[in-house]
Parts: structure tokens; sequence; C-alpha cells
């Protein structure tokens, strides 16, 4: 009996079923392909964060845009509400007072007569801002000058001028425009300054032009 389970265990034994080899050279195969796979998962990492680093710089450039954009849009919607650029307030509001502006008794404004060398004329009509209609009145005075000398004054109807400039047809110097304020007695020039030409008709009364103007 002792023979026939000394054939079985030797039997088995070379089989390997009762192989106990501990030796860390029968794992080395493993252990080279579990590095391997840690290196390329270290590198996928790195990998993952360096997309995520240009991802958040790329999220920082939108943002810095999108300010850009925001600011771009307020100084846009700031035209837009006061489009001649007026110190005034808000629509239907008082003048901005922020800002001390001098003030003015009314003027005594003569336009030139239409006759002698002052035989040509232009029409002019032109609205008040919509932050400075609020303020108008009946009596407020518009004039056109031509250097130091007025060649036109006007009165104001629902915030409208229409003035007849007259002029010699040799003016060197542009038409300029001055509007006084009676209720806030505040004096205005404007911005636009046209050449005096004969016949020439800059606005009508249901188009007319927009008084663009800055405080004196």
């Amino acid at each position: 009996m002792k023979h026939w389970l000394f054939i079985i265990s030797a039997a088995m034994l070379s089989s390997g079923l009762f192989s106990c080899s501990d030796d860390p050279e029968d794992y080395s195969d493993d252990l080279a392909e579990i590095k391997k796979m840690q290196g390329d998962l270290s590198a996928k990492l790195d990998s993952l964060s360096k997309a995520q680093k240009e991802l958040d710089k790329k999220q920082e450039d939108l943002n810095k845009k999108q300010e850009d954009l925001n600011k771009k849009q307020e100084e846009l919607n700031k035209k837009v509400e006061d489009p001649e650029g007026e110190e005034g307030g808000e629509e239907g509001g008082e003048p901005d007072t922020s800002t001390v502006f001098k003030k003015y008794e009314k003027p005594g404004w003569k336009s030139v007569e239409y006759s002698g060398d002052f035989a040509y004329s232009m029409t002019v009509v032109y609205q008040l801002p919509s932050d400075m209609k609020a303020n108008a009145t009946s009596n407020d005075l518009f004039a056109a000058f031509v250097g130091d000398e007025c060649r036109a004054v006007g009165k104001s109807i629902n915030g409208v001028f229409l003035l007849t400039v007259i002029g010699t047809g040799n003016e060197s110097e542009p038409v300029v425009f001055r509007y006084w304020n009676a209720n806030t007695q505040y004096m205005y020039e404007s911005l636009d300054k046209i050449q005096f030409t004969p016949d020439l008709i800059y606005g009508v009364v249901d188009e007319p032009k927009t008084f663009k103007c800055k405080h004196l």
C-alpha cells in the first residue's frame, strides 16, 4: 500500500498539482505588466491634467471676453439712451447737478436782416435730445452764428426749432448754433458745424436733426 501512495504522490508532484513554489521570478511577467499598466495610467492622468489646465485657461479667456463684451454693451446702451452725450439726467429728469454749469441771463440775440449782402438763406430744423426736452419751454431761444454775427433766431415749438439762416454765400467760417434754456438758464453750443450753403435744407419738421451740443 505504501508503495502505491508513493507512486501517486510522485505523479501529482510531477504534474504540478501540489506546486508550492514562492519564487518571485515566477511572477516577474505579471509584475512587469502591472508596472506597464501603472505607467500608462500615470501618463493618461498627466495628459488629462494638462488638458484640464488648457480648458481652465480657455474658460478664463472666455470669461474675460465676456466681460469685455458686457462692458461694450453697457457703453452701447448708454449711447442709445443718451445719443447726444448730454450731461442731463435720466429721461424726463433734471439735468445732472454733479457738475456746476454757468447760468446765463436771457440773451438779446438779434439776427442780421435779409437784405443787401445777406441775400441768401438756408433752412435748418433741429430737435432737442430726448433728455433735454423735459425742460424745454416756449421761451427758449435758438440762434445761428457765423463767427460772432447772429444769422437767425428761433423759438421752441415742442422742442423743435426751425431757422432760416441768412448769409452772403461767401462765408469762410461754418455756421454754429446756440441754445438757451429759459428754465435752467443753461447755454449750449452745437457740436455740428455746418458750412453755409444757399438753399440748403438741413432737416425737416417731420424728421428734424438732433441737436448735438455741449454746455457753455
